[in-house]
């Protein structure tokens, strides 16, 4: 994981560049991690996401996932494919397959750019079992998450591994058919596929998640 301070707008001026200035987070995300800590404790002991005294001056946007109020599980999206399998795989530890012993790792990003993390979880009772795509997207709509654009998964004992039926059907009611699902191949190689490929005649959802999620609200 590598955190570094960026420019936060697009500018030709190199002056107007620094004033406002964003905290840039790459890398699989480790919550545990000491540098990330430090991070989020300055942010929380400033009481703002826009910190001024500390950088001269200029404004600090602060990825909402150093909030006060946010998870560290909601991370800044990597840039890549390759970085998203990377955040999965380091998942892989937490999956709870004591019976399969086929641990599963998925990542799902939302439209804000955060990413939700799932693990498969087994049950003795074998039909109680969740996938790990299932528990990314379900962590993600629970916390009110919308516009999930891209998921990533991977296995430890298989490469690439593709999601299960029920997944492709809960994937599908909530990315759309050109959203991409990523694994890793074996080696550098990555595997991609879109919504609809992985299910080219799924049942529609008959409602936009926003608008379900607005309706609940009422």
């Amino acid at each position: 994981m590598k955190i570094e301070m960026v420019p936060a707008i697009e500018s030709e001026s190199a002056e107007d560049q620094t004033k406002v200035m964003r905290l840039k987070v790459t890398g699989p995300i480790d919550p545990a991690d000491a540098v990330l800590r430090r991070a989020r404790e300055l942010v929380q002991r400033t009481g703002s996401t826009s910190m001024g005294s500390p950088l001269n001056g200029r404004s600090l946007r602060v990825p909402s996932f150093l909030r006060s109020d946010c998870s560290l599980t909601q991370a800044v999206a990597p840039t890549s494919p390759r970085e998203l399998i990377a955040h999965a795989r380091s998942l892989l530890k937490r999956a709870y397959a004591p019976y399969s012993h086929f641990p599963v790792a998925a990542v799902v990003v939302d439209a804000q750019g955060r990413v939700f993390e799932g693990v498969n979880v087994e049950n003795a009772s074998y039909g109680l079992t969740i996938c790990a795509e299932r528990v990314a997207i379900f962590s993600a709509i629970a916390a009110g998450a919308t516009g999930l654009s891209s998921l990533a998964v991977t296995a430890q004992k298989l490469k690439p591994v593709t999601p299960c039926g029920a997944c492709r059907q809960v994937i599908a009611e909530f990315l759309s058919a050109e959203a991409q699902v990523h694994s890793d191949g074996g080696g550098d190689a990555i595997v991609t596929w879109s919504v609809g490929e992985l299910l080219p005649h799924a049942f529609e959802p008959r409602v936009s998640v926003e608008t379900a999620l607005a309706s609940a609200a009422e």
